[in-house]
């Protein structure tokens, strides 16, 4: 009994070993999100953006955190499957979701800003990818 454990406790560990083991798709996917919500305001609106949150505001914050993390959450069960090309289906599954949201928001008549979801879809697409190649390259 001794000797197995002795064997096994001498396991060789690849050099991104400790990556692999604490990387996490749906971390990455949070992250992303707040990213691609919070990136786009400051850019279009300003750094006090959250000073006076009025309907346009609230409505396109709200609605692309909700479609980041969607897609999101849509990437990450695609990954499960091994062997699964994820990056075909990535600009495919991000253009359905943001699709959805803007006829969310065109048949609801709720107030929003174009040009923020847009910057915010384009962050997207990039963050999405940049996570799928880091994934590929740490063999999850």
């Amino acid at each position: 009994m001794k000797r197995l454990m002795r064997n096994n406790s001498h396991q060789f560990f690849s050099r991104h070993s400790f990556v692999r083991g604490r990387f996490n798709y749906a971390m990455m996917f949070f992250l992303a999100a707040l990213i691609a919500t919070l990136l786009p305001a400051f850019l279009i609106w300003g750094w006090g953006f959250w000073y006076s949150f009025d309907s346009v505001r609230v409505n396109t914050i709200l609605g692309i955190f909700i479609s980041c993390m969607i897609a999101g959450f849509s990437l990450d069960r695609f990954m499960i499957y091994p062997g699964s090309q994820v990056l075909p289906y990535m600009i495919k599954t991000v253009t359905t979701i943001y699709l959805l949201l803007f006829s969310i928001l065109l048949t609801t008549r709720f107030e929003y800003s174009r040009s923020v979801i847009l910057c915010s879809y384009l962050l997207v697409l990039i963050l999405c990818w940049l996570i799928c190649l880091l994934g590929v390259m740490y063999g999850r």
